[in-house]
């Protein structure tokens, strides 16, 4: 038996030429964005964000970070 267990799937989501990933844990949704490090910071990788289920008539459109232009090979 795994020791993970598993919340969501993602799913790779381009918007404004930005790729992040973005799942459904039934409450609210969550977006993984890569994250602009600083050269030789502490920085995490990626962030992880909650977004509150919208009520109806409510308008949460995720809206990726600014991009550092950066090519990592990472596909988001």
């Amino acid at each position: 038996m795994s020791r993970f267990i598993k919340l969501t799937g993602l799913w790779l989501t381009k918007d404004g030429g930005e790729t992040f990933a973005t799942g459904n844990l039934g409450f609210a949704d969550v977006v993984l964005f890569k994250n602009n490090k600083r050269p030789g910071s502490k920085d995490p990788d990626f962030n992880l964000c909650v977004v509150k289920k919208e009520r109806s008539g409510e308008s949460n459109r995720s809206e990726p970070p600014p991009s550092d232009g950066g090519d990592d090979g990472i596909p988001f």
